[in-house]
């Protein structure tokens, strides 16, 4: 008797022990499954829905740089650049930071004339990310 209620226990506790395996293997296609969505409809042009497959990522992984970066791009598209550079910081604190997020961030920040605004910190951007000074550094070396 005690030998088979061991046993019913081990079974149930391997079981429980797979499905949380289970459980978190299906979470990470889910958030892969998400990402490629929602670049495809950023791609498509659809930015809302993009948004929405983003957001999904991002309400089980808060940090996650793709999502962040995908929702700081369908922003900055939407026209919403404040919302776009608070995305654009979250995707920035991954470790370590992907190229695609420097590249992108130092556009946005370029594009929106962010540079000398106090509430950006262009310490954490190589200059080479930042397409604007390359520009400025150069018309100043033409211009002697």
């Amino acid at each position: 008797m005690i030998r088979i209620s061991s046993v019913v226990i081990t079974i149930g506790l391997m079981l429980l022990t797979l499905g949380c395996q289970s459980s978190a293997n299906q979470q990470r296609v889910a958030v892969s499954t998400r990402l490629q969505l929602g670049d495809a409809y950023l791609a498509e042009r659809q930015y809302q829905i993009a948004q929405y497959h983003f957001q999904k990522v991002l309400s089980v992984m808060p940090n996650h740089p793709d999502a962040n970066l995908g929702m700081a791009l369908t922003s900055q598209l939407l026209g919403n650049s404040i919302q776009a550079l608070d995305y654009y910081k979250l995707a920035m604190k991954s470790k370590p930071v992907n190229v695609n997020v420097l590249r992108l961030y130092g556009n946005f920040l370029c594009e929106q004339k962010l540079l000398n605004n106090n509430s950006v910190s262009i310490e954490d951007i190589p200059p080479d990310y930042l397409v604007c000074q390359q520009s400025d550094h150069k018309i100043s070396i033409n211009s002697r």
